[in-house]
């Protein structure tokens, strides 16, 4: 077992502090930081709304640390884990839950009390939790057998846990979850845009949800779905190299027929797309930073010209890259 010092909450570290930036009657807004020399540093931004919170959170632990959380009453979360890695034991749920980098999940517990221990290095994170009487709201109109399985559990007080398996994050949902660390609005517009994503992330988890039922997923099998996610993982590591349906389908003994339309069911994107939303993020990100002009950026993400790197970025993105760049 993991050697790692046990907290009931960051609130009792040596350093801790809590700032309300705003309060008014639509929106509560509050950072906190916390440190303490040879545990674990750390920000939490929450952001409260009539109808959810939003917490976006940057840890950085040198060792492992549990974190006990106390009965905390019924809850529907949203959880999207971008890096890091933890293990939960809640009181409610008989095995133990593991999630790393790069996961996302849904669940409804009528008590979320438990322990998690938090690996060691850096973990950032986003949490949206919503208020029961808005999700039912918003889940009557769906008619959908999924919701419909998620309403009950709330009706019956029983838990209900989604995508405790293939649980990766499709790129649009990661393009989500960066404009909401990266964005740039001030004052209520930029709270009103941050309630909107929020709702938007929240969309495609249910959009998945009902995709975990369709009988094509139940068509791959155990030996191509491994392939699928090697395929899933070697792009995010070298989605700036040239990439060919041929070559992937070479190298992880797929055809492509079983790479294209398994790659469609598992992740909801298609290779080459996947591929175009991870080069357009990471163009952003650098025109962003300041680092790179725009020739520079269009070169390095794969690009013979300017033109067809401006375009693609319009396409993605609704304006061009020259907007990030000075230069």
């Amino acid at each position: 077992m993991d050697n790692f010092v046990s907290i009931k909450a960051f609130t009792q570290f040596e350093s801790f502090s809590s700032e309300v930036v705003k309060s008014d009657d639509r929106y509560t807004e509050v950072r906190c930081r916390y440190a303490e020399r040879g545990l674990a540093s750390g920000e939490t931004l929450l952001i409260k709304t009539p109808h959810l919170v939003l917490n976006h959170s940057v840890n950085r632990m040198e060792v492992p640390l549990q974190l006990t959380v106390d009965s905390t009453g019924e809850q529907l979360e949203s959880l999207f884990l971008l890096s890091g890695a933890l293990k939960s034991h809640f009181d409610l749920i008989p095995r133990q839950v593991t999630a790393a980098g790069n996961q996302h999940a849904f669940h409804y517990s009528p008590d979320m009390g438990g322990k998690h221990t938090l690996q060691e290095g850096l973990m950032r994170a986003i949490h949206i939790n919503f208020d029961l009487g808005f999700y039912k709201t918003l889940m009557q109109s769906a008619l959908q057998k999924e919701t419909d399985l998620i309403c009950n559990s709330l009706e019956r007080k029983e838990l209900f846990f989604a995508f405790p398996e293939e649980s990766r994050l499709p790129s649009e949902m990661k393009d989500i979850l960066f404009a909401i660390m990266n964005c740039n609005f001030q004052g209520d517009i930029r709270l009103l845009y941050l309630e909107a994503k929020a709702l938007e992330l929240f969309s495609h988890q249910m959009q998945l949800l009902q995709g975990c039922a369709e009988p094509s997923r139940n068509t791959i099998t155990c030996s191509d779905r491994e392939k699928l996610r090697a395929v899933y993982e070697h792009i995010e590591e070298h989605y700036l190299l040239p990439q060919s349906l041929k070559g992937l389908s070479q190298t992880f003994m797929l055809n492509e027929f079983k790479l294209k339309k398994g790659y469609k069911t598992l992740f909801n994107t298609t290779v080459f797309n996947h591929i175009y939303n991870l080069r357009m993020a990471k163009a952003k990100q650098l025109l962003t930073e300041e680092s790179m002009n725009v020739s520079m950026v269009s070169d390095f993400i794969g690009y013979n010209n300017i033109a067809a790197f401006s375009a693609a970025f319009r396409k993605r993105f609704g304006y061009p890259p020259s907007r990030l760049s000075g230069r």
